[in-house]
């Protein structure tokens, strides 16, 4: 992929989810308490800003620095967010070199390379923009993706394949009559 992706999972944009919502309201509401205790102008370094669920992590913001700009706006330096899924697997992290996040509308975006990342896929991309009130996102510009398990991913994103094998699927056999008769004896 090279100009642009829909969200930070890779799902097509059929209204799937990157992470739990509320997991990534976990990571929002960190920042958003954060940068109403940071006085405007003020430069505060080695932020570690964890949020908890029901006694449970379920996001942990680090960052080198960060800089209240304005009423609205927290800028961050070498930020890493982990999002904490109930299962392992599906934790997610988020690492920008610079970021702006937007406390009134709650998305956070970043105009340089970002990463976004999985256990079954990463994805990057020049900039980004992520809703953490939906958990969804966008990237654009030099959009590079790596899906580590194809087979596992189009489960997750319940592709249909029209009975052909998906990338890595042992399973999956064709089993459909051919279009039209030429077609048979082709094959």
């Amino acid at each position: 992929a090279d100009n642009e992706e829909e969200k930070p999972d890779g799902s097509p944009s059929s209204g799937q989810k990157a992470a739990k919502p509320a997991a990534a309201a976990g990571a929002s509401a960190g920042l958003q308490s954060f940068g109403q205790m940071i006085p405007l102008g003020s430069r505060s370094r080695g932020v570690r800003i964890p949020s908890f669920e029901n006694g449970r992590p379920s996001s942990l913001i680090i960052a080198d620095a960060m800089t209240r700009l304005d009423d609205d706006r927290l800028f961050s330096e070498k930020m890493t967010i982990h999002v904490y899924a109930e299962k392992k697997e599906e934790d997610m992290r988020i690492d920008l070199k610079t970021g702006t996040y937007n406390m009134g509308a709650q998305i956070l975006s970043s105009t340089e390379r970002s990463r976004v990342s999985r256990s079954d896929f990463q994805i990057e991309g020049d900039s980004m923009v992520y809703d953490t009130k939906s958990a969804q996102g966008k990237m654009v510009g030099n959009v590079e993706m790596i899906i580590f398990d194809a087979s596992s991913a189009s489960k997750k994103m319940n592709i249909q394949t029209g009975g052909k094998p998906v990338a890595g699927d042992k399973k999956a056999v064709d089993k459909s009559p051919p279009a039209n008769p030429a077609e048979k004896s082709a094959k």
